[in-house]
């Protein structure tokens, strides 16, 4: 439920990682996630889309496979392709996108609900990866409560290159059967 500043703000942030050379990494879900996609897209970048859904019907629009043949998508599920939608499907996804990521920039939460607050606690908590979050205008009400738990705060586009190379701590193993 991005505003319209969010989601200017989620393509500039997919348009300075194409400019990086990065590839974005998006949960391919309505809002921010398609809405970076397409940016990338639109910036002759790269995506990996990670989904919660069915694989077989993504696969059947036309304007997905258009992008599959060019090169420039990649879809990944981890259930059946077949699989429908579910919550289990989202919080299993969200591990695999931090996972993949060099860092997950958090454009807008909500506080304490919702997929994107479970999904970054999560990553921070386990250490799945580096978590970055939004502090300006479009931010979710949730973002300053995640930069107090440890993301790193972003306040503007290029500050993602910084988030890219701030020091880690000691690398953790991740299972994705928890």
């Amino acid at each position: 439920d991005v505003d319209a500043d969010g989601a200017r703000v989620a393509e500039q942030f997919a348009e300075e990682a194409v400019r990086l050379g990065l590839h974005v990494t998006s949960g391919a879900a309505r809002g921010v996630d398609q809405v970076a996609m397409n940016a990338a897209h639109r910036a002759e970048g790269s995506v990996v889309g990670i989904l919660a859904d069915s694989l077989q019907q993504r696969v059947r629009s036309a304007e997905v496979m258009a992008a599959l043949d060019a090169g420039t998508t990649c879809l990944i599920s981890q259930q059946h392709p077949g699989a429908g939608f579910s919550t289990g499907a989202a919080m299993g996804r969200n591990k695999l996108i931090y996972a993949l990521s060099a860092v997950t920039v958090v454009v807008a939460s909500d506080l304490e609900t919702g997929g994107t607050w479970a999904g970054a606690t999560e990553a921070m908590h386990h250490r799945y990866g580096r978590v970055a979050v939004w502090r300006g205008e479009g931010e979710g009400p949730g973002n300053a409560r995640l930069a107090d738990l440890g993301a790193k705060p972003l306040r503007k586009i290029g500050d993602l290159q910084s988030a890219l190379v701030a020091e880690d701590p000691e690398p953790v193993q991740m299972s994705l059967i928890e």
